[in-house]
């Protein structure tokens, strides 16, 4: 919801403006977990006679707000400003249950806090451009440059403690009984962190068409981190113009990005239950941080950040009038990737975790090296048909391929583990996990008061996350189809209907043994969800 938009003159010549937007929004949702049947060992029948299905019931706030001032000097444009966000989000976990705590207790026990996530970033920005006439070039050279100051601010809150710790009751078939919120155990004071870390940068943007088929252009941006050091990057351009039919553009440019601060901080704790010669004994198992001195006997290496670089080329074709055809290449090299390595579990694993009180444990590493080709087609074209109004034919193709190259290093402690580092789950995630080509058609219509708009979207193969290769699934393509009729009431007032997905297709069927016994019939990574039809109507006033 947007609750301030303003733009104000600051003079009498209107040549300095200040401005202002800003927003809030509070949304509630639901995610629920794998049903809980009656007679489960994790169920009170007492409590929950026909079982439970647990929810993950979050609430989310996000704030925004920006001012600024803007205004031209002396041929000079200049724009400065502050903005400042923040997002929480606040995990209530319900119609669940900690087993460890019994049936005796009170019904309002089935519904849990379990903590918070909190995000907070303020910027400011200095902007300044002008564009220079020279006699050597056949244009003006455009000059930019500008700084940036950046802090961002990264918090766990941790739940109650009935989300997260163990009672004294066994379950019901005289087990140590699982502790914490089913589907979310709450995060614990151990968890708890407040990180923070601020950021300097500065830019220069030179462009200008050196002759009047050339237009090069070259930036360099320097960035310095309170905790990852400085940075160097730069970029440059070329578009070449032979015939007003026919433009072709290219780009070279190399990029950075520091670990978040969520990859950096985040910690969880989980319970799990291993025989040490005495019985089954609670044990934690662990998601750390790699400055934790858990994570670093596992061999945990600081995080480092991404670099890249990206190649793109490219051209854009007019061959009739109204009909504009676009193809672009490019190419993604990605190193020092980050990624959440798999649970390392085993005796050898035990034995390392065990002055930590946990068996088992996982963390962000910069464990891969990505290579990303793809190619984009677009076309567009505008008919007048005359009385019958006017139609906009539309159609775009991508096929974008994501390899891993090299080796996975493991840490000397965890050596025999290089599948958990980086198991073959992850690697179907990013090499196979989305479609690797897709096509967009359509077309839009108007004639006076009255539009219409149709969609088709084909959705290419895509592979399942499996660890054992005998278990491996592609699903198929499919097609889908949007469409929406409007009738323009008035100026202000304009009502539409129309569906998505209007011939209920579905994606492929998980198989039995990918479906967790039935229970997920589809792939949850599936590019188009898996709700089928919606239909709607849709009334829009204009004020």
């Amino acid at each position: 919801m947007s609750l301030v938009n303003a733009n104000v003159p600051l003079n009498a010549a209107e040549t300095r403006f200040f401005y202002a937007f800003g927003g809030f929004s509070r949304r509630e949702a639901n995610s629920a977990g794998f049903y809980r049947r009656g007679i489960d060992a994790r169920n009170w029948p007492q409590i929950y006679p026909l079982g439970f299905l647990p929810e993950i019931q979050p609430t989310v706030v996000d704030i925004a707000a920006t001012a600024g001032a803007r205004g031209a000097w002396n041929q000079w444009a200049w724009d400065v400003s502050g903005e400042y966000g923040h997002n929480t989000f606040d995990f209530t976990i319900g119609n669940s249950l900690n087993v460890s705590l019994g049936p005796a207790i009170p019904p309002n026990k089935t519904v849990f806090d379990a903590g918070a996530l909190g995000l907070g970033q303020f910027v400011a920005n200095a902007d300044v451009s002008r564009g220079f006439g020279l006699d050597a070039m056949s244009g003006p050279l455009n000059v930019a440059f500008g700084t940036e100051v950046r802090r961002e601010q990264y918090e766990i809150t941790a739940g109650e403690p009935d989300s997260y710790r163990g009672g004294e009751a066994l379950d019901r078939a005289g087990a140590v009984a699982p502790i914490g919120a089913q589907v979310f155990p709450g995060f614990r004071p151990s968890n708890e962190v407040d990180a923070s870390r601020s950021s300097v940068a500065g830019y220069v943007d030179v462009e200008g068409d050196v002759l009047e088929w050339l237009r090069l252009g070259v930036a360099a941006r320097s960035e310095h981190y309170s905790d990852f050091g400085n940075t160097v990057d730069g970029k440059f351009t070329v578009r070449v113009q032979p015939d007003r039919r026919l433009v072709v553009r290219g780009a070279v440019s190399t990029g950075f990005r520091a670990p978040s601060l969520g990859q950096s901080f985040f910690s969880s704790t989980a319970t799990n239950f291993v025989n040490l010669g005495q019985g089954l004994v609670p044990v934690e198992s662990l998601t750390m941080p790699v400055s934790s001195p858990a994570a670093q006997v596992l061999g945990a290496q600081p995080l480092k950040p991404e670099n890249s670089t990206h190649a793109s080329a490219g051209l854009v074709l007019t061959p009739l009038p109204g009909f504009d055809v676009a193809l672009d290449y490019y190419r993604v090299s990605n190193d020092d990737r980050i990624v959440l390595s798999g649970n390392f579990t085993g005796p050898r694993i035990t034995e390392l975790l065990l002055p930590f009180g946990a068996n088992g444990g996982r963390f962000f590493t910069n464990a891969i090296d990505t290579r990303t080709r793809g190619v984009d087609i677009t076309a567009s074209y505008r008919v007048a048909l005359a009385e019958a109004g006017d139609i906009r034919l539309r159609a775009s193709y991508n096929n974008t391929r994501t390899r891993i190259v090299g080796a996975v290093v493991t840490p000397p402690q965890l050596l025999g583990f290089d599948q958990v580092l980086f198991d073959r789950i992850e690697r179907r995630r990013i090499e196979c996990g989305q479609p690797r080509d897709s096509v967009r058609a359509g077309a839009d219509w108007q004639r006076n008061r009255w539009g219409a708009d149709l969609n088709l979207a084909r959705y290419g193969e895509f592979c399942s996350f499996t660890a054992n290769p005998a278990d491996d699934q592609t699903f198929p393509a499919r097609w889908l189809t949007d469409a929406e009729v409007s009738f323009r009431v008035s100026e202000q007032v304009t009502f539409a209907a129309g569906g998505h997905n209007l011939f209920n297709v579905f994606p492929g069927r998980n198989t039995t043994i990918n479906s967790f016994n039935g229970i997920q019939t589809f792939p949850s990574h599936s590019p188009f969800g898996m709700n089928g039809r919606t239909l709607y109507g849709r009334l829009s006033l204009k004020l």
